[in-house]
C-alpha cells in the first residue's frame, strides 16, 4: 500500500514513516496540506492518507475539504491522526474512513492501515 502522512511535526511524521515502511509500505510524508495538494498532482496518487488536523498553513480541515472537492482525489481513503478533544467528532463531520487519538500505540496504527488494506482488496471494483 501506498500511504501519504501529512503530519506538522517532524518526530512524529518520521515515526509514522519508519513504522509503516518496516510494515512494508511505500511512504511518503509532506508537513502540511499545502505540500500535500502539490504532492497530489503528481502520479501515481497514494492507496491512502493520513491526515493531522492542526498544522500551520492548510490545515487538515481546510485539506479535506479540497480533497473532497476532486473528483479523482475525494477516492483517497483518509485516516485522521490527532490530539484534538473533538476528533470523533471533526472525523464524522469530514467523512472520513477512521481516526487515530494521538498518542496512538503503534498496533492501533498497523490495525487501522491494516484494516484499511483488507477492505481495499476486497472492494468491488
Amino acid at each position: 500500500m501506498s500511504i501519504l502522512i501529512i503530519e506538522d511535526d517532524d518526530g512524529v511524521r518520521d515515526s509514522l514513516a519508519a513504522i509503516l515502511r518496516d510494515e512494508g509500505h511505500l511512504v511518503e510524508a509532506v508537513g502540511n496540506g499545502s505540500e500535500a495538494m502539490a504532492r497530489l498532482q503528481r502520479r501515481p496518487l497514494p492507496t491512502l492518507i493520513l491526515l493531522d488536523l492542526m498544522m500551520p498553513g492548510m490545515d487538515g480541515i481546510d485539506f479535506r475539504q479540497r480533497q473532497l472537492g476532486d473528483a479523482e482525489l475525494r477516492k483517497i481513503p483518509v485516516v485522521i491522526i490527532s490530539a484534538r478533544p473533538d476528533v470523533a467528532r471533526q472525523a464524522a463531520r469530514l467523512h472520513v474512513d477512521a481516526f487515530l487519538r494521538k498518542p496512538m500505540s503503534f498496533e492501533e496504527l498497523i490495525h487501522v492501515v491494516q484494516n484499511r488494506a483488507i477492505t481495499e482488496v476486497g472492494a468491488p471494483e
